[in-house]
């Protein structure tokens, strides 16, 4: 039996037991990280948790003031800002950090950037990739901190 398949039977089983959808999303989301996988998907999360698509999006957008892809790219940077300034990975690099955070590989950090204009200014593409890194980093964590209050 696949993680995937024991998972998805045993949301299945507790979903019957809390009619309240919102706040098993918030536990697979938040309470185990689900965002960190990186295969998560708004199609994958709404399998796990046995409803459609459309009502992983709702309750994302009600509660979250985003849909569900945005939401996973708010917390990896955030979860990605955190990881940076922990003194743990001190000797990692900027991509397995970036990795651990969710991210494929650092082209998907990027197209993620770009696509969700998180940035206004993009990242340059350098062979030095840390000071874009960082720099991009801070100026997320100033963006997502900015989208929180308008949510609020």
């Amino acid at each position: 039996m696949s993680l995937f398949t024991f998972l998805r039977g045993l949301v299945q089983h507790h979903s019957l037991k809390t009619p309240d959808l919102s706040k098993l999303f918030e536990y697979y989301f938040f309470d185990h990280k689900y965002y960190l996988h990186q295969d998560s998907t708004t199609e994958n999360f709404a399998s796990l948790l046995n409803i459609s698509v459309e009502e992983v999006d709702h309750i994302s957008t009600s509660f979250h003031g985003v849909n569900f892809t945005s939401l996973i790219d708010q917390q990896r940077y955030q979860f990605l800002i955190k990881e940076l300034e922990n003194p743990i990975n001190s000797n990692l690099s900027i991509e397995s950090v970036i990795k651990l955070c969710g991210f494929e590989n650092i082209q998907t950090f990027y197209h993620s950037i770009k696509s969700t204009k998180i940035l206004t200014g993009g990242i340059k593409e350098e062979n030095n990739h840390t000071e874009s890194i960082i720099n991009a980093v801070e100026e997320m964590k100033k963006q997502i901190e900015e989208q929180q209050k308008e949510v609020s």
